[in-house]
Parts: structure tokens; C-alpha cells; sequence
């Protein structure tokens, strides 16, 4: 007997080779190789400049979500935008962490994103 979700990860496993192989035609909006962090942050004062400055080097952007600080963590991250060039930043008040999450996915531009907390 197959383990559960075998088929699914078999199928998974060769339709990711369909791209490199021409099987199927690239996205055309296919996107860039590097590296995107996205962070999301809410009264992170105290961590956030650290943690910024602790990827400033390893991604090639850095895309901070602000939903909601009332501790000065958005212009803190404003004001390290001013000397970090691939630091962006934006607010969305949308509580729930999956739009959040979602939001802050869609403003990256590179192929691969990593998930970075304050």
C-alpha cells in the first residue's frame, strides 16, 4: 500500500520539471532570481533595526508590511529605508496574519521569499 499523498507528491515532483524541460512554457511574468525577505511587523521597536541590518547583506530586497505599530516601529523602519536602498516599507491594517502574509508576498519581486520576523 502507498503512504498517504504519495501519488500527490510523485505527480508534484515531475510536473516541477516541466518548466526547465519546455514541456510547458515559461510564466510571462516570470520572476528574477534572488533572494526577497518579507518581514511583518506590529510594535517591534526594539528588534526590528536588528533584524533588518542582520539581512541587509544575504537578500537582495527587503519588503517590511507594518499592520498596526504604535511603538514608532514604522518610521523607525521609514528612516532605515532612507540609508538601506532595498528596503521597503508599506502598512496594511488588515488584521488577519494570512492577508497580511499574502500582501506582504505580493509587493516582493524575486524568485525565492523568506519569511523574516523583527
Amino acid at each position: 500500500m502507498n503512504p498517504p499523498g504519495f501519488v500527490y507528491r510523485t505527480v508534484r515532483n515531475i510536473c516541477s520539471y516541466a518548466i526547465p524541460f519546455g514541456l510547458v512554457p515559461k510564466p510571462s511574468k516570470f520572476r528574477p532570481e534572488g533572494i526577497s525577505a518579507m518581514i511583518r511587523v506590529k510594535d517591534a521597536i526594539d528588534w526590528i533595526k536588528a533584524s533588518i541590518i542582520s539581512i541587509e547583506n544575504f537578500a537582495d530586497e527587503i519588503v517590511v508590511v507594518d499592520h498596526g505599530s504604535t511603538d514608532g516601529t514604522f518610521d523607525l523602519v521609514k528612516k532605515l529605508a532612507t540609508e538601506i536602498s532595498k528596503l521597503k516599507v508599506f502598512i496594511f491594517t488588515n488584521p488577519s496574519y494570512t492577508d497580511i502574509s499574502n500582501y506582504a508576498l505580493n509587493l516582493t519581486k524575486y524568485q525565492l521569499v523568506i519569511r523574516w520576523d523583527a
